[in-house]
């Protein structure tokens, strides 16, 4: 048992589908040196034997399993917001697991009577599934830099994880919490409202969190595209009078949409490749595009002439090759 609780923290777990994973999850909220007031466990319609794991768990705080439809995690996240009792909220991701210091050290970079300063995340370890690192420090190790301001974080990723994040509760409702259309994208979009209302962040340069990669990468799904196509269109209305960052937003998703369709072409998957082409058309739809991509873009719509192009560039002097975007040669 641990011999401090504080009532400022409440701790936020989505479950779906997660009976291997939830117990160990909850036990590393339990090993902590700092224990929180609660932990709410939202069940986003889980078929498996994970609410009932997450009951027998014991643990110096109450674990409260409240039941929903499922709406994926950024839905299951407010509703752990809206019943959360602390201050504070921490969330965790039912695969990932906290170092014993992880709430300690991130209330601490709170507790001064800033209101400003809505949120505090800290770097993270990437470990596998038998829970060895693969890679310490991951944030450090990209050289991402912290705090971002709002111009970092709509030009690219913000690149923040939530299971090493602590939010002040009332910032987060302040700002609608996370938005339940999104199935990717939703951490991004949260951050990038929380900086759009004037809220601070702080950055810890200590790994406090595991971070569990799969095998899966959801990145790759139909669905993560159309959070893709909503994120930016958000982004473009929230900066209609501001040409300079609606236009940034339009390069990252450029890029974005290039590397995965010659990723997904390299692997072979042509409808994949298609489908990024589509879902990029669709981001810039309406939008003022420079004739040079125009052409690009058109030549995506063929997976085959975009092959069979690149093939010929190759046998061109290095001068007459086209200009092909970052990253095009290393995925083909």
């Amino acid at each position: 048992m641990n011999a401090s609780i504080t009532p400022q923290v409440s701790v936020v777990i989505p479950l779906y589908q997660g009976e291997q994973h939830i117990r160990g999850a909850l036990e590393s909220v339990a090993a902590q040196d700092l224990a929180p007031w609660e932990v709410i466990v939202v069940d986003d319609g889980s078929r498996d034997n994970g609410p009932a794991i997450a009951r027998s768990v014991v643990a110096p705080f109450p674990i409260t399993v409240v039941p929903r439809t499922n709406g994926g995690q950024g839905a299951a996240r407010n509703t752990g917001f809206e019943r959360a009792s602390g201050d504070f909220v921490a969330l965790l991701d039912q695969d990932d697991r906290w170092y014993p210091d992880h709430l300690r050290r991130l209330l601490a970079a709170l507790e001064p009577a800033d209101d400003a300063v809505a949120w505090v995340l800290s770097d993270f370890d990437e470990v596998d599934a038998e829970g060895r690192v693969r890679q310490p420090a991951v944030v450090a190790s990209r050289g991402e830099v912290f705090p971002k301001d709002l111009d970092a974080a709509i030009s690219q990723s913000v690149f923040a994880l939530p299971s090493s994040s602590l939010f002040r509760r009332d910032a987060i409702l302040a700002v609608g919490g996370f938005d339940e259309r999104l199935r990717g994208y939703e951490d991004d979009d949260l951050f990038v409202r929380l900086l759009m209302a004037g809220k601070r962040h702080r950055y810890l340069p200590v790994a406090t969190t595991a971070y569990h990669v799969h095998g899966e990468n959801t990145s790759t799904s139909t669905v993560f595209l159309t959070s893709r196509e909503i994120y930016a269109r958000k982004l473009f209305a929230g900066f209609a009078d501001d040409p300079r960052r609606a236009e940034a937003v339009r390069r990252r998703f450029r890029a974005t949409s290039y590397h995965d369709y010659f990723t997904a072409l390299a692997q072979g998957r042509r409808t994949r490749a298609r489908e990024v082409a589509a879902s990029l058309r669709a981001i810039e739809r309406g939008r003022r595009v420079p004739m040079g991509d125009r052409f690009l873009r058109a030549l995506l719509r063929s997976t085959r002439l975009t092959t069979l192009v690149l093939r010929m560039s190759r046998r061109l002097p290095r001068w007459l090759s086209p200009h092909w975007p970052s990253g095009f040669a290393l995925h083909t």
